[in-house]
């Protein structure tokens, strides 16, 4: 299988704010997570950190999902008790990142996708994502239903 889905949960710490992961989004790093909401008008942007290199500082280099939402406000998401986030990669990618190098890979294209969702106490929250985090579904092919009537 050419697809490697890694998820990671967390629970938010009222002592220090801080998301505790059930492990790092990578194959090596921390468990230690922030959140952060903007309000924009009608739209609320989310950055979600991941102390990967574990010195105890959030920096925009270990940004995991950056995205969107107009279905929750800033305060609503500060009451998120739980979150899911899922990454999708080539397990070539995967292997590489572990330190492993593999003797060959397939060529199947395997789009890098991300999914965030938030758990409120208004319900789940499922943000879309910007920049790089954004779905990489290019096309969406439809078949047309043909007719079984024979001319």
């Amino acid at each position: 299988m050419p697809a490697k889905i890694r998820t990671i949960r967390g629970k938010f710490n009222n002592r220090n704010g801080l998301i505790d992961f059930n492990r790092p989004i990578g194959p090596r790093g921390g468990t230690d997570g922030l959140i952060t909401a903007k309000q924009n008008g009608r739209v609320t942007r989310i950055k979600l950190f991941q102390d990967i290199n574990e010195d105890g500082r959030f920096s925009k280099d270990e940004l995991i999902f950056k995205g969107k939402t107009s279905d929750a406000t800033h305060d609503e998401l500060t009451n998120t008790s739980r979150l899911k986030f899922t990454r999708q990669l080539h397990s070539c990618t995967w292997d590489i990142m572990k330190g492993n190098k593999p003797i060959a890979c397939t060529l199947d294209f395997v789009p890098t996708a991300y999914k965030l969702t938030l758990d409120t106490p208004a319900g789940k929250i499922v943000p879309e994502g910007l920049g790089r985090f954004e779905d990489d579904q290019l096309f969406m092919v439809t078949i047309p239903k043909t007719s079984d009537t024979a001319a």
